[in-house]
């Protein structure tokens, strides 16, 4: 179901708005690989961070299911900020190789598991109904081909990349910690060793706090966009096989 992309938006939701950095305290947190057995930190986190959003409205059963796809196939990377003196996940960032294959492994392998969980969710909710359907049969439409990307160039504004930083949130208690930056720059280093030469992510129009922070690591806008969660932009950010240089200190 979220540029970065929601169930709402499937060619990728709105990268967080909350990821901004006033500073990196890399010993008092750590980046750690999403794993299966902090999948419901993330999505408590996703909650506390996205309390107005659709995707928290399905509740943390359904987004244990959202995060889990990203473990479900190899082309899925995710990863976690841990507070070290805790133990407590407080961020987190996932995304994918190729969105459209990623949501096709979601509708194959989670959709059935998640279905009881949206079933009870809309039964109490019922305002949900209408806009899940419609945020599934865009996620169908494009497994179905329909909005298949190709590489953008740096020189270009035409298409969309496949790969696509999907999602990324912080714990309110620990924003303006530098997590964001920290997961960022996770991801994108993973991408560069991946191979990856181009990754696009989604960023609402307002969240300017994010924005400047994403066009700092070298990311540029390319295209407005239009959708049921608002106006934003998609950025691109071209990679050259290396991960990004550390923040200072």
């Amino acid at each position: 179901m979220a540029a970065a992309s929601r169930l709402s938006q499937p060619r990728s939701r709105p990268a967080d708005e909350r990821a901004e950095t006033s500073g990196v305290d890399s010993g008092l947190y750590m980046i750690a690989p999403l794993a299966p057995s902090v999948v419901g930190d993330v999505a408590r986190v996703h909650i506390a961070s996205f309390q107005d959003s659709f995707l928290a409205s399905l509740g943390e059963r359904v987004l244990r299911h959202y995060f889990r796809a990203f473990l479900d196939y190899p082309q899925g990377c995710g990863f976690v900020c841990l507070h070290r003196p805790t133990g407590a996940v407080v961020g987190f960032v996932c995304g994918s190789e190729d969105v459209t294959r990623h949501w096709r492994v979601f509708l194959r392998r989670r959709l059935v598991w998640a279905a009881p969980a949206l079933a009870a969710r809309v039964l109490r909710e019922p305002q949900l109904a209408l806009a899940l359907l419609s945020r599934l049969q865009r996620v169908a439409g494009l497994t179905r081909g329909a909005c298949r990307t190709a590489p953008i160039t740096r020189n270009s504004t035409g298409v969309l990349p496949p790969a696509s930083l999907m999602t990324i949130g912080v714990d309110p208690a620990h924003q303006r910690q530098g997590i964001g930056e920290l997961l960022v720059r996770a991801f994108t280093g993973e991408m560069a060793r991946r191979g990856v030469r181009v990754i696009k992510l989604g960023v609402r129009d307002e969240n300017t706090a994010a924005r400047r922070l994403y066009e700092r690591l070298g990311w540029r806008p390319v295209r407005a966009t239009r959708g049921p969660e608002g106006t934003g932009w998609m950025y691109v950010r071209e990679l050259d096989g290396r991960p990004p240089a550390a923040p200072a200190h």
